[in-house]
């Protein structure tokens, strides 16, 4: 089962779990603003002036990769 929480401020699932509330999704998204930030400078561009549609390109050649995204992710075991 997988779940994730959308709950950016407060970490609930995290929190309830007692477990640490970072790394999370908020972290991988600064994470990836940072990459597409650096990315779009590389390119000589001002990443402040950049339209919705270049973002969304530069976003596409970004790489992902599941060991990039494991860190984010933890997992627990439930005994029953």
């Amino acid at each position: 089962m997988l779940t994730v929480d959308f709950n950016l401020d407060l970490g609930t699932f995290a929190t309830t779990l007692n477990l640490a509330r970072t790394p999370n999704l908020f972290t991988w998204v600064q994470e990836l603003d940072s990459q597409l930030h650096a990315f779009a400078q590389k390119r000589g561009l001002d990443p402040y002036a950049i339209r919705q549609e270049e973002w969304q390109e530069l976003a596409s050649v970004l790489p992902l990769s599941p060991q990039q995204i494991e860190k984010y992710v933890v997992a627990i075991r439930f005994s029953t």
